[in-house]
């Protein structure tokens, strides 16, 4: 029976936690603590403006690495 109970209590300790974590990992907070969000779109974009006058367009690690880094980039700039 106390097995029970402490199972219980650690049960109900484990939503509480999971309740309290940010659903969207991508949020960073701005100087003022308010939060921002870096779509998916805004780093389609910039990847097209530094691919736009390229002959050959990056493919494959290459271009998961450059969409990273321009990632990396919009975090950087923002925090």
């Amino acid at each position: 029976m106390k097995h029970a109970g402490l199972l219980a209590v650690a049960a109900l300790l484990l939503l509480a936690l999971a309740a309290c974590c940010p659903a969207n990992y991508r949020r960073r907070r701005d100087g003022f603590g308010q939060r921002t969000q870096i779509y998916r779109t805004e780093v389609d974009k910039y990847y097209a403006n530094q691919t736009a006058g390229s002959d050959q367009q990056p493919a494959g690690e290459q271009a998961v690495s450059l969409r990273l880094s321009i990632l990396n980039e919009l975090i950087e700039t923002e925090s």
